[in-house]
């Protein structure tokens, strides 16, 4: 007989929700296989001494490693990787191998929590960290971690340091034990904190931790808090007030009611706020939504679940409907919906960094209407060209095998692509920058005997006991970068000359800076922690 609405729903969650394990599982495959490869090419490495990773720049200037072995992979393979040469702790990297230890851990978000604090951290769960490192098959704790390998790693440093300790007491155990694993410092929002040294925005770069402070700032926790603000006003407004997303319209007020019974925190916010310094804007968003936080939500509730817990108990059909408030089942509706106000909640935390980058995309816009690149110096003299052209496509018959095959060949032409060249500009300007601070900060750093590096653009590893002079040294290249004052200029004055002489005239002019003193950078302890 003809289905029923019920049977007709029932069918539809049961394709989604294999649409979603189908996804889920092609994540898991990829994971795995480049899991698989790492591995092998680590026991096929494990006999030599040393392994030497020969880096390359792109065109902004940034550092990308050859092998599949390198500081910028995924965690299990960072944490495969240690420095050649072991180092003494000295007096004070004990301290940084404790520091980077609970950051790795995060347990309770304590990498949000004072140096000193994440130190405690690590005394007040030593036992726990040592039966870890005894057997890590028995104790699971580890799994649990932000980052379980590399906490796991950490484990292992930290407890045969610990054993030494105890053996031979601090001051023996400080100038014995040989510590090879990399202390990581990572920039808070590092795209945000160009921007906001850029243009002097005072307000930016206190919540990006650019400015001395006893406690680490969230910017997260900031754009959260926005977040929360906008749907509590939009849950208010009257059922009339409607939102089209596709082919249906829903009351913004159901919608925002909806999210704010989700929860709202600043893990939702967290990979938007990220990427808002490289270019990522509403539709990217709506992406990271999906993937970070509603597709798992869906695929953890499964099937029975979303059809409101027909196929179980009444109470688990009420759990389902707590665990997945929206009025739609389709994750893409509420992420779509979503999207727009994180954008705006972003862009009224970082009001400079917004200015910044529609000043670039305009800037793009002029120099492609009189078809020039866009050509820029860094401030230590490395040239960036951004040049991308339109596509085309050419279909190309050929026989292979006795088949007739039509492939299709994706081709570059000569003008420019006006949408690519404004889309890539004010993330290109960014990364040129977090390379040319990462150069100058290797400069100085190699000056003073420090030689040993696990780079990842924005997070910079050396060995314990040369964290306390390097953490010094990146906020020293940092405010050296930005002390002229001049680095929005000198890309416009760049970009202008590249422009025929008519069209120079009218190019669009920076933001008015705010008043931010960047040598404040110097007693910033939480900007790369």
């Amino acid at each position: 007989g003809a289905e029923t609405a019920t049977e007709g729903a029932a069918r539809q969650a049961w394709r989604q929700s294999m649409r979603l394990w189908r996804e889920g599982e092609r994540r898991r495959r990829s994971k795995a296989a480049a899991y698989a490869l790492a591995l092998r090419a680590a026991e096929r490495f494990q006999e030599f001494e040393r392994l030497y990773l020969p880096h390359s720049f792109d065109f902004r200037g940034r550092l990308y490693a050859a092998p599949r072995l390198n500081p910028q992979g995924a965690d299990p393979v960072r944490a495969l990787l240690e420095f050649a040469e072991g180092k003494p702790l000295g007096e004070e990297g004990w301290k940084w191998l404790a520091i980077h230890l609970a950051n790795c851990g995060d347990f309770e978000k304590i990498s949000k929590a004072p140096l000193a604090d994440r130190v405690r951290w690590v005394f007040k769960h030593e036992e726990r960290i040592r039966a870890v490192a005894a057997d890590p098959r028995a104790d699971l704790f580890w799994t649990e971690a932000d980052k379980p390998w590399q906490f796991l790693a950490a484990c292992f440093e930290w407890a045969d340091y610990v054993e030494l300790l105890e053996a031979t007491g601090e001051a023996e155990a400080n100038r014995r034990f040989r510590s090879r694993l990399p202390v990581a410092l990572d920039g808070t929002c590092s795209g945000l904190q160009h921007f906001s040294l850029m243009l002097r925005d005072e307000g930016a770069a206190a919540a990006v931790n650019l400015t001395p402070a006893e406690n680490p700032e969230d910017l997260y926790g900031r754009v959260a808090e926005r977040l929360r603000a906008r749907l509590e006003g939009d849950a208010a407004r009257p059922e009339t007030e409607v939102i089209t997303i596709g082919a249906h319209t829903h009351p913004i007020g159901d919608m925002a009611r909806a999210w704010l019974a989700f929860g709202v925190d600043r893990a939702l916010v967290k990979r938007p706020t990220m990427t808002f310094g490289y270019g990522a804007r509403t539709f990217s968003y709506a992406e990271q939504i999906l993937a970070d936080t509603l597709i798992p939500r869906r695929e953890a509730l499964g099937t029975d679940a979303m059809l409101g817990g027909e196929a179980g108990e009444a109470g688990e059909g009420a759990d389902a409907a707590a665990a997945w408030p929206f009025p739609v089942d389709d994750p893409v509706t509420p992420a779509v919906f979503l999207a727009s106000r994180v954008a705006e909640a972003i862009e009224s935390v970082v009001v400079k960094a917004a200015e910044a980058a529609n000043w670039l995309q305009a800037l793009a816009d002029h120099a492609t209407a009189h078809g020039a690149p866009l050509i820029w110096t860094t401030p230590d003299g490395f040239r960036v060209a951004q040049a991308y052209r339109r596509r085309g496509a050419r279909l190309v018959h050929a026989r292979f095998a006795g088949r007739a095959l039509r492939l299709t060949l994706r081709e570059e032409g000569t003008a420019l692509d006006g949408r690519r060249q404004r889309q890539g500009v004010a993330p290109n300007v960014i990364h040129a920058l977090d390379a040319c601070h990462l150069r100058m900060t290797l400069r100085r750093a190699a000056a003073e005997g420090i030689d040993a590096f696990a780079l990842v653009h924005d997070s910079f590893g050396v060995h314990a006991v040369d964290t306390p002079r390097f953490f010094q040294i990146i906020r020293e290249a940092m405010v050296a970068l930005y002390r002229s004052g001049d680095v929005a200029d000198g890309v416009l004055r760049d970009i202008r000359a590249g422009l025929p002489p008519h069209a120079r005239a009218g190019v669009p002019a920076p933001p008015s800076p705010g008043a931010f003193d960047v040598e404040e950078v110097l007693g910033a302890e939480y900007a790369f922690a």
